[in-house]
């Protein structure tokens, strides 16, 4: 499932407890769980994912609900804004995986370097579900005018890969 953030500024620190109840026994199994990247802009989206371990049972329900959102001041120091350039993506023949490959830039006019560089690539199947995520962190800083290049793969937990999408995050 994804969390949308409505407001008209960024949020971060958000989590959110799914549960899962046994249709036939009404046990409720709860995880709480985070986005992949720490900052959710005003008007976006992230995908949130809980792994509930085996066996399912045979029927159950599934719900979220979000218990935390903190708003980021708008000139905080904490994010650097950076853009994903030249994002290609390469569906697996079976559509089970897909390779994202790009560039991370620093938005014109940041004169500090980034120390902590995050890539969110999201994979969606052909209803616009999200079936994979995995994030790329940076080993290296990224030093304004400068590009990053980064590569990651994202599986599928279900069906078929349709398109993916990367996300960035970037902190002083």
């Amino acid at each position: 499932t994804q969390v949308h953030n409505p407001q008209t500024f960024a949020v971060e620190g958000v989590t959110a407890q799914f549960r899962r109840r046994d249709a036939a026994s009404g046990e409720i199994q709860a995880q709480t769980t985070a986005p992949l990247l720490n900052r959710l802009p005003a008007g976006d989206a992230l995908p949130l994912a809980a792994y509930f371990p085996p066996p399912l049972p045979p029927a159950y329900q599934v719900d979220a609900e979000i218990l935390t959102a903190l708003p980021i001041p708008e000139d905080t120091p904490r994010y650097l804004e950076a853009q994903v350039e030249d994002l290609h993506q390469t569906i697996a023949p079976d559509g089970l995986g897909v390779t994202l490959e790009g560039h991370v830039l620093l938005a014109p006019g940041i004169t500090q370097p980034a120390q902590q560089v995050w890539v969110l690539g999201v994979a969606y199947d052909a209803t616009g579900q999200v079936v994979g995520v995995r994030r790329w962190e940076s080993t290296v800083p990224l030093a304004p005018g400068e590009r990053l290049s980064f590569r990651l793969l994202v599986y599928s937990a279900g069906p078929p890969i349709a398109r993916a999408e990367a996300w960035v995050e970037a902190r002083p």
